[in-house]
């Protein structure tokens, strides 16, 4: 089980072109890997292009970013976080190349993603025992604990919870 070390950097990337995505892995090379934009089922995940428009890049693709980023510099990223939209999906194609992904199932309110994120974090760094599956319980914990209402009432009960991919 993957710990998070004493030494904390935050790097952050806003606006990311999606072309842009390898250099910046391997500018950082991450431990782990936040990934924050809309996302839909049919699509992917949506960064911007050159000219700020949107542009799709499915959990397929960056399984094979995140593989090459691997191969060349011998860099594994440890946990990626798909906190966006229908990405549940997508952290699945990832959980080969990553001993951690989340993704979140169906539509997620922003609020439901903001609670997740400070849950999962707050953990996260509270201690240096605290591995990724316990933040990741946490951050589920902290959206429950919000009492948020469902999406739609054809949304069935915790369609915005997470789902945790790890390599066993």
């Amino acid at each position: 089980r993957y710990r998070i070390e004493s030494q904390i950097k935050f790097e952050q990337e806003l606006g990311v072109q999606g072309g842009k995505i390898p250099e910046i892995l391997l500018d950082h090379k991450p431990h782990l890997l936040h990934i924050s934009v809309h996302g839909t089922l049919g699509k992917g995940l949506f960064f911007q292009s050159e000219g700020r428009k949107k542009w799709p890049v499915t959990g397929d693709l960056l399984a094979k970013i995140l593989l090459s980023l691997k191969n060349d510099s011998k860099h594994v990223i440890h946990c990626v976080l798909l906190n966006a939209c229908h990405s549940d999906v997508h952290a699945g194609s990832l959980q080969n190349v990553s001993n951690y992904t989340i993704g979140m199932r169906g539509n997620i309110p922003d609020r439901a993603a903001c609670l997740f994120t400070y849950g999962f974090y707050t953990k996260l760094f509270s201690s240096k025992k605290t591995n990724i599956e316990q933040a990741f319980n946490a951050g589920v914990n902290q959206i429950e604990m919000g009492n948020l209402p469902p999406i739609d009432d054809n949304s069935p009960p915790n369609n915005e919870l997470p789902h945790l991919y790890f390599k066993g």
